[in-house]
C-alpha cells in the first residue's frame, strides 16, 4: 500500500479508534490472545480497556482468527481479517498498522485522528493511564 494514497482521505479531528494486534499461531503459547487469565480470554481486557475509554470512538481488532474474530462481535469491537502476509512470528507493527489505515481507508471516507495501539499481551493498564499518555503525546506534538 502506498501512503500517499491515504492523503485522499481527510483526517476527522477528535475521531481516535483502538487498534488490537491479535493473531492466531503462536509458536511458544498456541492461541495465547484466547488463553484465560484470571477468567477471561487475554484479549478481553484489551477489548474491555477500549470500551471503557471515553475518549476511543470504535475499536478494531486485527486478526487473522475466526474465533478472534467472533470474541470481538461479542464485545462491540469491529473485526476485520488480516492476511497471512502480516499474520508470521516476523511481521512488524507497522505492517498491521499500515494494512490497517488501508482497510479503513477503504471502508469510511475519513482517517481516524488517532491510533491506540492496545497489544493484548499488556492485560494490566487502565484507561487513565492511556488518557494519561496521549495527552503527553498531544502536549508534546504542540510544543514542536
Amino acid at each position: 500500500m502506498n501512503l500517499d494514497q491515504l492523503a485522499e482521505n481527510p483526517i476527522k479531528e477528535n475521531f481516535s479508534v483502538a487498534l488490537i494486534p491479535a493473531r492466531s499461531g503462536s509458536k511458544r503459547i498456541p492461541n495465547k490472545n484466547l488463553i484465560k487469565l484470571r477468567g477471561k480470554p487475554l484479549i478481553a481486557y484489551a477489548v474491555d480497556l477500549c470500551n471503557s475509554c471515553s475518549f476511543i470512538q470504535q475499536g478494531y481488532i486485527s486478526t487473522n482468527s475466526r474465533d478472534i474474530a467472533e470474541l470481538a462481535k461479542k464485545n462491540v469491537v469491529a473485526p476485520f481479517l488480516r492476511p497471512e502476509q502480516f499474520s508470521g512470528d516476523t511481521s512488524k507493527d507497522i505492517d498491521v498498522v499500515k494494512h490497517f489505515l488501508a482497510w479503513f481507508s477503504g471502508a469510511y471516507t475519513f482517517l481516524p485522528n488517532l491510533i491506540v495501539y492496545l497489544r493484548p499481551t499488556a492485560p494490566v493498564r487502565s484507561a487513565n493511564l492511556v488518557k494519561k499518555i496521549i495527552d503527553k503525546a498531544y502536549y508534546l506534538k504542540s510544543s514542536v
